[in-house]
């Protein structure tokens, strides 16, 4: 009877016992966490003191910024490697500012004003690299560059968060630090992605569309991609005769340039020449006989030549000659190169100019040279 008076003791006071802790639940077993291991996990020591106090915060916000202003009055003066040094260390700051936490960074986080304030410090990184030739440093920050442009300018599929008109500089800016690189494949891209987002900005017309058919064209003809390049700058003059005040404006004539050079590339000698004709008389309307006129006359004179109209290719070449002349002087470094392909020119062809036995110099106001430039 003792003896069972006193297991009966003993099970009351293990039910008590078991009743006043709680049962855990949280095991090993189970794979959980004690309640005592979580809060304890929810609070640790460290995180009050990693955050930034305001005062610490706003004195980083100022060094970065100073220091920012600093890397662009750098850039502006051309002191390519003062501006990458001030670059970096803003960047720096902007690290160490994240690493710290607290509330004085969240002027940092997401929004499209903050990430604009980290594009201008590793933009500067890159051009300046470039510049320096510190291709390592610059290659390392273009692939940062390149996740940003991503999702600020909505490219692959992401939502864009810039206004299509940042948007389109971002992605232009983008694209051309990608060529400078020789990232050639990642630039078209960027191109194109240009060339959309400038549509959505600036209507179908407008010259801003223009510009972004101009730099696709001339990233696709530095690739050798030269039909769809032609095709570019087809677009080019089509927006830019939609745009033009009058009929003669220099930006037509320089669209037909541009579309004369790709068509000469291709083979199609005939229609470039039609193409330089076209900005010929643009130019001539524009500002008359000068250095443009003179440029034009050198490329027909060397269209001519390749489709063997020996004559017509000299009396080109005596043009801008004479017209650098008159512009430019006798002792200036055009004038005196493009005498030297005339009397190169003249002494290939001796065998087709053998009718007169006058100086080339001599001949620029023959009656034969009168009659075919009327």
């Amino acid at each position: 009877a003792v003896r069972a008076k006193d297991k009966q003791q003993k099970a009351a006071a293990a039910a008590a016992s078991a009743a006043e802790s709680p049962v855990d639940f949280g095991s090993a077993s189970f794979g959980g966490v004690r309640p005592t291991e979580k809060s304890e996990a929810a609070t640790p020591p460290a995180a009050a003191s990693s955050s930034l106090s305001p005062a610490a915060a706003l004195a980083l916000r100022d060094r970065r910024l100073h220091l920012r202003a600093q890397a662009i009055s750098h850039l502006a003066d051309g002191r390519h490697r003062d501006a990458l040094s001030s670059a970096f260390d803003a960047y720096e700051v902007y690290e160490r500012s994240l690493k710290a936490g607290g509330s004085g960074d969240l002027w940092q986080s997401g929004s499209p004003e903050v990430e604009a304030a980290v594009l201008v410090e590793v933009m500067v990184i890159v051009r300046c690299a470039y510049v320096t030739e510190d291709f390592a440093m610059g290659l390392g920050f273009l692939e940062t560059l390149t996740t940003a442009v991503d999702r600020l300018a909505g490219v692959h599929s992401h939502m864009p968060l810039f206004h299509p008109c940042a948007a389109a500089t971002l992605l232009y800016s983008a694209s051309e630090l990608c060529s400078l690189y020789g990232h050639e494949e990642r630039a078209e891209q960027y191109a194109r992605h240009y060339l959309s987002m400038a549509k959505l900005a600036h209507g179908e017309g407008s010259s801003a569309v223009g510009d972004a058919h101009a730099f696709l064209s001339a990233l696709l003809s530095k690739r050798g991609c030269f039909d769809e390049a032609l095709h570019q700058a087809g677009r080019l003059l089509d927006s830019r005769q939609r745009s033009a005040v009058s009929g003669a404006d220099k930006s037509i004539a320089d669209a037909h340039w541009n579309i004369a050079v790709l068509q000469n590339q291709l083979g199609q000698h005939q229609a470039a020449l039609d193409s330089l004709n076209e900005a010929r008389d643009i130019y001539l309307r524009v500002s008359g006989e000068g250095n443009e006129t003179a440029d034009i006359d050198v490329a027909t004179s060397k269209v001519h030549k390749t489709l063997g109209e020996h004559k017509k290719a000299v009396r080109s070449l005596r043009w801008a000659v004479r017209t650098r002349q008159r512009t430019l002087g006798f002792a200036s470094y055009e004038t005196r190169q493009a005498a030297e392909m005339l009397s190169k020119m003249e002494t290939e062809m001796h065998h087709v100019l053998n009718d007169t036995s006058e100086a080339p110099l001599a001949q620029f106001g023959s009656p034969e040279d009168k009659q075919a430039n009327a």
